[in-house]
């Protein structure tokens, strides 16, 4: 048997046993004369998976002369690992598979009088060839043969229950909108395949799923919604809602990955079909997350929509793929279960809630007793902070009186120096150390730093305490004083107007002679360097002469 498969169709074919790759490790091929149909069943026999290639898919589907058609197994890893690896790196003009076989009982009968059992027996072992051969013809010119052993099956694999009698409920849906929906999931256990640190483990969708999420559940409602969830082998001592990272993963050893959830509505569906009728709600039917993430990826290959088929959690859920030239046609059966996992885990979730929310009420109740006691307390120990505060605003009262009687007294005084009343520094230090010093200070002192002056000061300098007629009297001799200076400098400006008639040497001779005398008048009156402070009030005067700044830094 020689089966030619189109170089446009070599991608195809390849996912067709990727997908294949996730549910078993064999593959039983079983040729006739109207179709190839390939086939694989997991080891538990709870998953399959069945794609039936008609004839016209092929370039070419020849039979051989006494060519006997009987199913074969052989290993899928070879075959895809072949085949994936030169339509990634060179360009395939055409691919060949050639089933060799020999008729055993027709050796048997004609060698049977001619040799004894032993001899019959070792010919007969070098004259059989139970090969599957892959010729390669790349568009280098280059062609290539790789020839896989294989056994035979004496019976074909059928499902027990056929999808016409078990699939009352049914949805179409996009393969692109499966993946993006379930590329929600499948982040999780990326990030935990990439923690391993193995290069060559696959990051698609169905390899990504293997190593993390074992099921998910499809819960029906009422609504028209559906609510994905992944669910997770394991023990019941392991944290509720979780996802067991890798065995194998060394670098994330006693980490727990938080399940999800994710609900879509029925108008996203092609087609949606679902009648609880007397099922609970939600319906739960919980499948296999590798299988179905593998048929979501072949199914974004070949560009199809995927038709599901199910009763109720328990029974078989069916899945068919065809693609758009209805060329090939795929049909997968998975067993399910009803979620009773999922409803178990639901009821503990909301019974650990309600004793969450227990717990809480009851220190809720706690902390209002605590507080109404402390209150009360507070209340209690209120009193004595208030004649406190009492005693120290009557403190601070009587001390702006005092300030307000002194500066009244000292303004009668007119400016007089002899009649500046006198400060008793002792009785000052005795009232500063005494005990009628106030308990508490103010909320807005209690952060700065009091600093107690040598000397009282309320506010007033001597001009303030100086009367009209005085302060009139120093106005017009500081006027007239700073009249008199201004007619001196005028004096001693030397006449530049017969500087042309002087050389250079006697000009810088006159130059250092003026400036010998500036400097020693300068020594005499200091007084007479800052123009501005001689034109100042006796008001405006800066405290500090020489520190005189016109305009500011």
């Amino acid at each position: 048997m020689e089966l030619s498969i189109p170089a446009d169709s070599i991608r195809e074919f390849t996912a067709v046993l990727k997908c294949f790759k996730s549910f078993s490790e064999n593959l039983h091929i079983n040729p006739s004369q109207s179709h190839l149909k390939l086939s694989a069943v997991s080891a538990t026999r709870s998953t399959y998976a069945v794609s039936v290639f008609d004839r016209s898919y092929f370039n070419s589907f020849k039979f051989k002369f006494r060519d006997v058609i009987k199913p074969i197994e052989v290993q899928i890893k070879p075959i895809f690992k072949i085949l994936s690896y030169h339509n990634s790196h060179t360009a395939i003009d055409s691919c060949f598979l050639v089933i060799e076989t020999d008729d055993l009982d027709l050796l048997e009968s004609s060698n049977r009088s001619r040799a004894s059992s032993s001899v019959l027996n070792s010919s007969i072992r070098s004259l059989t060839k139970n090969r599957l051969t892959i010729k390669l013809r790349l568009k280098t010119g280059i062609t290539k043969f790789f020839s896989i052993p294989y056994s035979n099956q004496n019976k074909n694999l059928y499902p027990i229950d056929s999808r016409a009698q078990n699939s009352p409920n049914s949805w179409i849906c996009l393969s692109n909108y499966l993946k993006h929906w379930f590329d929600h999931f499948a982040s999780s256990s990326k990030s935990l395949i990439n923690q391993s640190g193995s290069s060559n483990q696959q990051t698609s969708v169905s390899g990504s799923l293997a190593e993390g999420v074992e099921e998910i559940c499809f819960c029906y409602q009422d609504d028209g919604k559906v609510c994905l969830r992944t669910m997770s082998l394991m023990d019941q001592a392991v944290e509720r809602n979780v996802i067991l990272p890798k065995s194998t993963d060394i670098f994330s050893k006693g980490v727990r990955q938080l399940s999800t959830a994710l609900t879509v509505e029925s108008n996203v569906f092609e087609d949606y079909r679902v009648d609880l009728g007397s099922c609970p709600s939600p319906m739960i039917i919980t499948v296999s997350m590798r299988e179905v993430g593998s048929m979501i990826e072949l199914g974004t290959v070949m560009g199809s929509t995927i038709d599901s088929g199910f009763s109720v959690g328990g029974r078989p859920v069916y899945f068919t793929l065809e693609s758009q030239d209805s060329k090939m046609i795929m049909d997968f059966v998975l067993a399910s279960t009803n979620g009773e996992e999922l409803i178990q885990k639901r009821i503990e979730s909301e019974n650990h809630q309600l004793q969450r929310q227990k717990q809480l009420n009851e220190k809720y109740q706690r902390e209002v007793t605590q507080d109404l006691s402390g209150s009360r307390k507070f209340m209690n120990d209120d009193q004595p902070r208030a004649r406190n505060s009492k005693k120290l605003n009557q403190l601070v009262q009587d001390s702006s009186l005092n300030s307000e009687r002194s500066r009244r007294t000292n303004q009668n005084h007119h400016g007089s120096d002899f009649n500046r009343p006198t400060i008793d520094h002792n009785k000052s230090q005795q009232s500063d150390s005494g005990a009628e010093q106030p308990l508490f200070r103010e909320e807005s002192l209690i952060d700065q730093d009091v600093q107690v002056p040598e000397e009282a000061d309320d506010g007033d300098d001597e001009f303030d305490r100086m009367s009209f007629d005085g302060w009139k009297k120093v106005e017009a001799e500081a006027i007239l004083q700073s009249q008199t200076r201004q007619e001196q400098k005028n004096k001693r400006k030397p006449d530049n107007g017969c500087d042309d008639d002087f050389t250079d040497q006697e000009r810088r001779s006159k130059g250092d002679q003026n400036d010998q005398k500036l400097k020693g008048v300068n020594d005499n009156n200091d007084d007479e360097d800052d123009d501005d402070d001689d034109r100042l009030m006796p008001s405006q005067a800066p405290p500090k002469k020489f520190k005189w700044k016109l305009f500011d830094d």
